[in-house]
C-alpha cells in the first residue's frame, strides 16, 4: 500500500515539474487586446495596419499632425468601423465593399 502511494507521489512530483518548467519556457506574443467595442475587440495589429493607410494617405500631403493624433485617429476609425457593423448586423444589412464605397463617395460629395 505504501508503495503505491510513493509511486503516485512520484507520479504527481514529475507533473508538476513539468507543468512548472512549461510555465517557465518563453513563449511568443500573437497579439495584444487595444480596445473593447461591444462584442469585439481592436486588435495591435489591426492598429497598426489602420496606421500604415492613414500614414500612407498622409504621405503626400503636408500634415500637420503628430504621430500620437494619428494613432488617436486610427483607432477612432476601427471603433466606429466595428460600431458600424455591429449595429448593421443587429438590422439584417448586408453589403458589399463595393457598395458601401458607392454609398460613401457619394455621402462625400453631398458633404464637399
Amino acid at each position: 500500500m505504501k508503495k503505491i502511494s510513493l509511486l503516485k507521489i512520484i507520479f504527481l512530483c514529475i507533473i508538476f515539474s513539468s507543468a512548472s518548467f512549461a510555465a517557465n519556457s518563453k513563449y511568443e506574443l500573437l497579439d495584444k487586446i487595444i480596445a473593447f467595442v461591444e462584442k469585439e475587440v481592436v486588435t495591435e495589429k489591426e492598429l497598426e495596419k489602420e496606421l500604415t493607410k492613414i500614414m500612407h494617405a498622409l504621405k503626400d500631403k503636408k500634415n500637420s499632425l503628430n504621430q500620437q493624433e494619428i494613432k488617436k485617429e486610427a483607432l477612432n476609425n476601427l471603433i466606429s468601423t466595428k460600431i458600424i457593423n455591429q449595429y448593421a448586423i443587429t438590422l439584417g444589412i448586408n453589403t458589399s465593399i463595393e457598395e458601401l464605397i458607392f454609398l460613401l463617395k457619394i455621402f462625400l460629395k453631398i458633404i464637399i
